[in-house]
Order: structure tokens, then sequence, then C-alpha cells
């Protein structure tokens, strides 16, 4: 059994192209597998925006730089700050 789909037209096979459906009366969606995933995928690019707490490089994101990044790092794990670092691998 074949059904046309309602968004690209085409004739397909109905069981291995269409995904089922409760609502619909044919028991299947009226858009193919393909069209459905296209839609999804265009939706979900438009809809949710990534969000920046779970970047994995903030700094690279935002508008703080590299090196600020570092002195925080620095400053909260070990105390000191850049220079402090510098001057210890000279030494």
């Amino acid at each position: 059994m074949n059904r046309i789909c309602r968004t690209c037209k085409e004739e397909k096979a109905l069981q291995e192209n269409y995904y089922k459906s409760k609502k619909s009366p044919g028991g299947y969606h009226t858009k193919c597998k393909a069209c459905c995933k296209a839609y999804h995928q265009e939706y979900h690019k438009q809809t949710y925006k990534p969000n920046p707490r779970k970047l994995k490089y903030p700094y690279l994101e935002s508008s703080y730089s590299k090196e600020y990044a570092r002195n925080n790092h620095l400053l909260i794990k070990y105390g000191i700050t850049i220079e402090e670092y510098k001057k210890r691998l000279d030494d």
C-alpha cells in the first residue's frame, strides 16, 4: 500500500516510510519519515539556543579573555596570580 507525502508530494510505501499515528484516520502520519526528520531538525535549530553554562570552554564564547580565565583558575585552585605563577616558572 502506498501513500503520497503531504510535504514532498512523493508516493512512498506506507509501512516503511511513515510513522504510526493513532490520531490520523489511516493509522499513519501524513508526512513521510524523511520530511518529519527535516522538519524537527529545522524546528530544533530555530527554537533551542546552546546554554553558555554547559559549553566546554565558555571563555572562547564570551567577552572575557583566556588570560582572565587562566588567572581565575590559578587564583581559585592555587591562590596565586599569573605574575606569581610566571615567577615560579622562571625560578
